[in-house]
């Protein structure tokens, strides 16, 4: 029945009907943001993942490094 015109049963307002106002319209919306957000947060964890596991490494090389090639 989208866009056709309705009636209002309270107020006798004469109105379209779009999808875009319907209920299941404003659930996908709100899924695909949720989905959306969910995609950014894993993004930022593999991120920080990266990151941690990059600081590591170059912590573990300096620490290699002044054992085996330090001057004392």
């Amino acid at each position: 029945m989208f866009g056709q015109q309705a009636l209002c049963p309270y107020c006798n307002t004469q109105f379209e009907l779009r999808y875009e106002d319907s209920i299941e319209y404003q659930e996908e919306q709100a899924e695909a943001k949720l989905r959306r957000e969910e995609e950014i947060n894993k993004m930022w964890v593999k991120g920080a993942i990266g990151a941690v596991i990059f600081v590591g490494v170059m912590f573990l090389g300096f620490i290699l490094y002044n054992v085996f090639f330090s001057g004392n």
